[in-house]
């Protein structure tokens, strides 16, 4: 029975075999292809988890998909994204994500449609997840506490395929709409660990892909920088603050093939200082140089001298009594080590006040009387006694950017006061390094151009 039932099989097979000869080869399928005219995914919500750490990186709520005309085949499947489509539209109600161990992002609406280029976010929110008390516990060093918010980032010029095709990210334009920023930082708390502190343009070198933005805006913004002083017992921060903030960049990239099209990337800045005297600064930067090599321009319109008595009392234990501010203009050339420049501050009637480091309501008199007789009362810019503040400060690594912009002018600012054989040492000092950052500026200007 089993030899028969062997046998059978046998046979079955050989007429199988036999007959698919004869038959010739089967015929030749088409390549499978998918084509799908419309792919709608509605109030779609997710969210991915860090199981070790049990916190959620990111949070989707309400996300609408739409494909049209989406297409897979043979030729497709050979592109790194394996389909063609007309348009795609992303359109998310509300999104969370975690930017940092101290900063979480929250976002109200998310929308990107291919066929218009276009990606917009409304009501940004970069806020820290624990209030400044429990912040200082866990960071006990100095470093600054951040809230950072939008009504806006809009970009424009987004082309998918050439990203995807090239792996560079061109934008024709990124606007900011709104940006309210607020920092704090106590400076009577220890230093933090020396870490070296990148410069802008090397920022920007380094960033790990190809970056084109052709114009970068800031509309209506507003800044509120809070500091503590090291000489301040009370704990009310001095305050400085920017209103109708309006930022343009242009010439912002890292692609090195632009390096001749677009040498230098210009910053433009205007707005509000303490809410009541117009404030105008450039920066011109050339991005591909290592020297990191940069000039600042800029001037702060008329106001009472005054309006700075709250910021100096708090940082410096310092009140302007009376006086006006008629001028300040600044102008300094900087690299990766120093700068070098001047500030002119052109002012009249100015009277200080210097308060007791251990009462702050009493002034000190030898001190108010001292300081009184060697700051002069008037400092007229075209007058024959006019003292410019010469800028010549050595760069502190450990600081930012910012910093280094803000401890050049304070430099040219303080010098401003200093008696007149200080200021002809200085003089005579800034004279030297300011030729010599001029010498380097125009040598890196010159080989951009020549590039």
């Amino acid at each position: 029975m089993r030899r028969t039932l062997l046998f059978a099989v046998a046979l079955l097979l050989f007429i199988g075999f036999a007959c698919n000869v004869l038959a010739g080869p089967p015929p030749k399928l088409p390549p499978p292809s998918v084509d799908v005219e419309k792919v709608n995914i509605q109030n779609a919500g997710f969210d991915f988890n860090n199981i070790k750490k049990k916190n959620i990186l990111l949070d989707i709520d309400s996300m609408n998909v739409m494909i049209s005309n989406l297409v897979l085949d043979s030729i497709t499947v050979q592109n790194p994204i394996p389909v063609t489509y007309s348009n795609f539209y992303l359109f998310v109600d509300k999104l969370s994500a975690d930017l940092s161990a101290h900063y979480r992002l929250k976002s109200d609406k998310f929308y990107f449609e291919s066929n218009k280029n276009l990606l917009e976010i409304e009501k940004i929110n970069i806020l820290p997840k624990y209030s400044l008390k429990e912040f200082h516990k866990i960071i006990p060093h100095e470093k600054a506490y951040l809230s950072i918010k939008s009504d806006l980032l809009q970009v424009t010029g987004i082309n998918v395929d050439s990203i995807i095709n090239t792996g560079k990210f061109y934008f024709n334009k990124v606007l900011i709409k709104k940006p309210y920023i607020s920092t704090y930082k106590d400076k009577r708390l220890k230093d933090p660990p020396y870490k070296y502190k990148k410069l802008l343009s090397q920022m920007i070198r380094e960033i790990p892909l190809d970056l084109k933005i052709d114009t970068l805006k800031v509309e209506n913004g507003f800044i509120k920088v809070q500091t503590i002083g090291t000489q301040v017992p009370q704990t009310e921060p001095g305050e400085i603050i920017f209103n109708s903030v309006y930022l343009s960049v242009y010439g912002f990239t890292n692609d090195s093939i632009f390096i001749k099209k677009w040498p230098i990337m210009n910053l433009y800045f205007n707005s509000k200082f303490m809410g009541v005297a117009n404030l105008k600064a450039q920066i011109r930067m050339p991005i591909f140089h290592n020297g990191n090599y940069f000039e600042v321009k800029g001037e702060l319109a008329e106001m009472d001298a005054t309006v700075l008595s709250e910021l100096l009392n708090r940082v410096l234990l310092v009140d302007i009594k009376t006086g006006k501010i008629r001028s300040i203009d600044f102008d300094f050339k900087a690299d990766n080590d120093s700068s070098a420049g001047f500030v002119d501050i052109s002012y009249q009637d100015l009277k200080l006040d210097i308060k007791n480091t251990k009462d702050p309501e009493k002034s000190v008199k030898f001190m108010n009387a001292l300081v009184n007789t060697v700051a002069k009362t008037n400092n007229i810019k075209g007058m024959p006694n006019f003292t410019r503040g010469f800028i010549k400060y050595k760069r502190d690594y450990n600081k930012k950017f910012i910093n280094y912009l803000w401890s050049s002018l304070q430099n040219g600012i303080i010098n401003t006061f200093l008696l007149s054989k200080e200021v002809k040492t200085q003089s005579k000092e800034f004279k030297k390094e300011n030729k010599k950052k001029i010498r380097l500026f125009k040598k890196n200007k010159k080989t951009d151009e020549d590039n």
